[in-house]
């Protein structure tokens, strides 16, 4: 971009230049233009030429319309010249845009992948992440009570829920509380007691839970 910047301020500048240039020897074209027509008036006036003052009025007019249009022709290439360098000073900001969100979005991409791996290769060197890990899920927490301590899971006889016995609350690959069995309400469905001794210090039971075996 400072190359561009550069390039197109030099252009300016250039275009500029030769743009005062030309007007300043349109002008002095104009003022030789205009002292040639009045010293030939002053010459045939003096010698009694056949020449009239219409004539020599005509012949100026001529070399300032001539002079007009080529200066009308230079401001036309200056605003074509101002025209481009905009659009290309356009094309380059959006360029750095686009480059500028691709880069933040492959940042991000690298980030969460960094994060990804971290994360495995924690569960890989802790024993016992990867326990609870491969623990089989017996089934999940679909009501908590925060006020009366206790959960209803959707396991029951037909999972081996007992009463009296412990599992563990398990949210993702972490181990977030453990529950007692209350009471079996049939095959799919139990009531459980929540340990507040066992619960992880800053985080509670949800809805969504899995329920496995005590691993400890």
């Amino acid at each position: 971009m400072e190359k561009l910047t550069a390039g197109a301020l030099g252009a300016t500048i250039v275009v500029a230049l030769g743009a005062l240039g030309f007007a300043v020897s349109m002008g002095i074209k104009a003022s030789q233009s205009a002292q040639e027509a009045e010293d030939l008036r002053r010459q045939n006036s003096g010698e009694g030429s056949g020449a009239t003052s219409e004539d020599l009025q005509r012949q100026l007019a001529e070399a300032q319309a001539e002079n007009a249009r080529q200066m009308q022709e230079t401001r036309e290439q200056m605003m074509a010249q101002m025209n481009l360098l905009r659009a290309q000073m356009e094309q380059s900001d959006q360029r750095r845009q686009i480059e500028a969100s691709e880069r933040v979005a492959l940042e991000a991409t690298l980030a969460e992948r960094a994060a990804a791996e971290e994360a495995i290769t924690s569960e890989q060197e802790d024993p016992l992440a990867q326990k609870i890990a491969a623990a089989p899920s017996l089934g999940s927490v679909t009501e908590f009570s925060a006020e009366w301590g206790f959960v209803v899971i959707d396991a029951g006889s037909a999972n081996g829920v007992q009463a009296g016995k412990r599992f563990n609350i398990r949210r993702d690959h972490f181990v977030v509380g453990e529950i007692i069995v209350r009471e079996v309400q049939g095959e799919r469905s139990s009531i459980a007691d929540v340990d507040p001794d066992k619960t992880a210090p800053g985080l509670s039971i949800r809805v969504g839970d899995e329920v496995i075996g005590q691993l400890y």
